[in-house]
């Protein structure tokens, strides 16, 4: 059987020149616990050549260390010389989850709403431009208005009266935002269990060039951090803006960006929370494979969702 990522396993063997090869596996000596001291010829951590039961598994039968494989590699400092294809191979087997049938049928029914036409003059856009200006090219097609494939009667009658969301980028998820003054914010309408986040693009990407990620913790973030460097022409071009739905999920948000487009080379701007010391954000940002890496707050207070942006503090790490 002809291996799926060959390049990826060859590395693995560079990297640790005590190892054995096997068939399915290869095994190394385990960078987590060390192995035996007794025996330095001895290895205990299995990686698998193939998806085993659609994952690419690594585990040490010496520490009981188990991890999927693209950890292993960021963890390894390999990831940033694995071929693109073949991260997405890995990233799409340890990410496969099985959908019910109802979970299927609620997604084709949301492909077809999802196509629905931009109004300019919707109270729910106004209410986008009011908090951020402009509203971005390549944002529209994301922008939801009418709920009309929630099936919960209640749910889809409070979502058309006071929400407006935002499909993520595979549209597994829309992101909803409260435009009233209810105390419940935001509201996530889950079609899809896949791990998909709020992402968009300049237009002409070169995925093979030095390029920069942008991410913020919140969509209305993302887009005033865009349009307040747009207003004053530092957009840097070849870029890609997501959202990562809270600082938590910073670090899984950058290695689902790395893992879509193949950019473990690329550096990263954080657009900061005010209230989000730089520290926590670099944490974050090296143990998801990056680390070159830049940090920017408003120099005034708010985030970057406030319209009274005026100024920005960078900090360079």
């Amino acid at each position: 059987m002809q291996e799926a990522i060959p390049k990826t396993i060859s590395l693995i063997l560079q990297k640790f020149p005590v190892h054995k090869i096997y068939s399915k596996d290869v095994v190394v000596r385990c960078p987590y616990c060390g192995d035996s001291i007794k025996n330095t010829r001895s290895c205990h951590m299995y990686i698998s050549k193939f998806p085993i039961d659609g994952v690419y598994r690594c585990h040490c039968f010496r520490c009981e260390k188990s991890i999927p494989l693209l950890n292993f590699l960021i963890d390894n400092d390999l990831i940033k010389h694995v071929p693109k294809e073949e991260i997405k191979k890995i990233y799409e087997a340890d990410t496969t989850i099985p959908f019910s049938n109802l979970i299927v049928r609620k997604e084709r029914s949301y492909r077809k709403v999802a196509t629905q036409k931009f109004n300019e003059d919707n109270r729910k856009i106004q209410y986008i431009k009011n908090r951020i200006g402009d509203i971005p090219k390549q944002v529209k097609k994301y922008i939801i208005t009418n709920f009309n494939f929630e099936e919960n009667p209640k749910k889809r009658e409070w979502l058309n009266r006071d929400f407006v969301g935002f499909t993520t980028y595979r549209r597994c998820k829309v992101i909803c935002r409260n435009i009233s003054d209810h105390e419940q914010r935001y509201l996530n309408c889950n079609l899809d269990m896949t791990e998909d986040y709020f992402l968009f693009y300049d237009k002409n990407l070169k995925l093979l060039d030095t390029g920069i990620i942008f991410i913020a913790e919140g969509i209305f973030s993302l887009l005033g951090a865009y349009n307040f460097l747009k207003r004053n022409g530092k957009l840097p071009g070849n870029s890609i803006y997501v959202a990562s739905a809270g600082k938590s999920s910073i670090t899984s948000c950058l290695r689902y960006v790395m893992a879509l487009f193949g950019v473990a080379d690329w550096n990263v701007t954080v657009i900061g929370d005010s209230e989000v010391d730089h520290t926590y954000y670099v944490r974050k940002v090296k143990s998801s494979g990056f680390f070159n890496m830049k940090i920017i707050y408003n120099k005034h207070g708010d985030d970057f969702g406030h319209p009274d942006v005026r100024e920005v503090l960078e900090i360079i790490v």
